[in-house]
């Protein structure tokens, strides 16, 4: 038996997989859709070595938010001024800090886990992403200054300065349906079920909230974070034993409607341009928007969504983004990427909108969405390696920048074999008992079926399955004088 390093990557790269190859000409159906509602992305290596300098960065930036929080209480939103186009308010939405937070979980040291946690318990309480549509700044809503316990690097002009910051917001934002998703994400990453209720079937206020939430879904949805605010709210019937429901059938069935319409990349992406750009001096790449004006942004991708388009639209997304052979004949796009080689940069110089739109901008600098938006589609619609991913990060922001989180948490992803899954992928065990044999043990989550299989040579020999069990533990003791074999489990159905 094999007990060096390659063997137990073999092991914990074996979990079943089905979101390979793209089906760009198929044709959207119904076991697609449950696909996409039952089978979770996980992560079976979090703590993969190649990974180790960027999990301490994550680390570092995640602590220096917390250590900011415990200084001066709640971190207000970031500002930014980038030109012409006027000032941005990022980070405002609670949802997008719920679900990001919570998805860097796995990825950190146990002490910033477990501050990580009571932050996030706090702040999500204090802050409902249910009710709060967007946070402006602690003077109200309309016109306000920019106060309070700043995640800006430099601190902003405010009274007595006799220029104050004072950006308005009106009428204020309300609250998207992707805080279906969010919040989803978030119980299911923190455990904190509670948050929306501990009874099932859910009742109270906040679940009434989600169900009208759901409602607001238009049919077939409209954007890509409609499509994700759907499966989370299938997988909210899910976990509460709602399946049986019409609530369930009715968010299945929305599910289906958005991403017949979604494999249309071209048109989803030119409704988000007509909604979030603003006059002829703006651009940005927004088909994951849900907020962009009156000064605030909201973004939001769920690993779904570029599990979807990698599929069923990846050669047009490609064409829009990286490279398509066409550009600049009449009626063709010219690539973002192929014209703007330094969009990932922070900070950096706004893209020359004259190849891309036609006219020229007057701004010195993009917002953070920007880079994100194509970042994430490297990272969850290219599902492209940890050390390509790696090549676009740059630094943050801001303290406390959700953005750069993201994209730290999706690099390290990488590294650590993504797959997707309904049940949590089984760990898979290798040591030694008394005699000198080894024993080989898994261990899984309840309720889910796994297959213990085994080969002596990957080249040759197919897997042959050894026990067929329900989680969450069973083990096998080898014969003596099998001594060359490699084991993996996966998930079955």
């Amino acid at each position: 038996m094999r007990l060096n390093r390659t063997t137990t990557l073999l092991l914990l790269t074996g979990v079943l997989s089905t979101g390979g190859s793209p089906h760009a000409m198929a044709a959207i159906n119904t076991n697609d859709v449950m696909r996409y509602i039952r089978e979770k992305r996980w992560i079976t290596k979090p703590w993969h070595p190649r990974s180790a300098d960027l999990r301490e960065e994550l680390n570092a930036e995640i602590t220096r938010l917390l250590d900011l929080y415990d200084d001066g209480g709640h971190v207000e939103p970031a500002y930014f001024s980038i030109g012409i186009t006027g000032s941005w308010i990022l980070y405002g939405y609670p949802g997008e800090q719920a679900y990001v937070l919570a998805d860097a979980l796995p990825f950190l040291p146990s002490n910033t886990q477990a501050r990580l946690k009571a932050y996030l318990y706090q702040e999500i309480r204090e802050y409902d992403p249910t009710l709060m549509g967007f946070e402006h700044c602690d003077g109200g809503w309309g016109s306000c200054e920019m106060t309070g316990n700043r995640r800006e690097y430099f601190r902003l002009p405010a009274s007595p300065n006799p220029e104050p910051i004072v950006p308005n917001l009106w009428p204020p934002p309300t609250v998207p349906p992707e805080a279906l998703y969010m919040i989803w994400r978030y119980c299911n990453a923190s455990g904190d079920w509670g948050f929306i209720s501990s009874n099932a079937p859910p009742t109270g206020e906040r679940w009434d909230r989600l169900v009208t939430l759901f409602h607001s879904i238009s049919n077939p949805p409209v954007r890509y974070g409609h499509i994700a605010a759907a499966i989370g709210f299938a997988r909210l019937l899910d976990h509460y034993g709602m399946t049986n429901s019409s609530l369930f059938t009715s968010a299945v069935a929305r599910v289906y409607a958005g991403m017949v319409a979604g494999t249309n990349f071209n048109l989803f992406l030119e409704r988000s341009y007509d909604a979030f750009l603003q006059g002829p001096h703006d651009w940005g790449w927004t088909p994951f928007h849900y907020l962009r004006h009156q000064n605030a942004v909201g973004a939001m991708i769920a690993p779904e969504i570029g599990r979807f388009l990698r599929e069923y639209a990846l050669t047009n997304v490609y064409r829009r983004v990286t490279y398509n052979p066409n550009e600049g004949q009449p009626g063709e796009n010219y690539a973002i990427e192929s014209v703007w080689q330094g969009w990932y940069l922070t900070r950096g110089h706004y893209i020359p909108l004259i190849p891309i739109a036609g006219y020229y901008g007057e701004n010195h600098m993009v917002t953070p969405d920007t880079p994100w938006a194509l970042f994430m589609t490297h990272a969850w619609i290219y599902n492209e390696s940890g050390d390509e991913l790696r090549r676009w990060l740059d630094v943050p922001y801001c303290i406390g920048d959700l953005f750069h989180i993201q994209k730290l948490t999706a690099t390290i992803s990488a590294y650590g074999q993504p797959v997707w899954s309904q049940w949590q992928p089984p760990e898979v065990h290798i040591g030694a008992i008394e005699n000198g044999s080894v024993k080989v043990t898994v261990r899984g989550q309840a309720g889910a079926r796994y297959v213990l299989e085994r080969s002596t040579d990957l080249r040759i020999a197919p897997w042959l399955p050894l026990i067929t069990n329900t989680g969450p533990t069973f083990l096998w003791l080898p014969q003596p004088d099998m001594r060359q074999e490699i084991y993996r489990a996966i998930t079955v159905d």
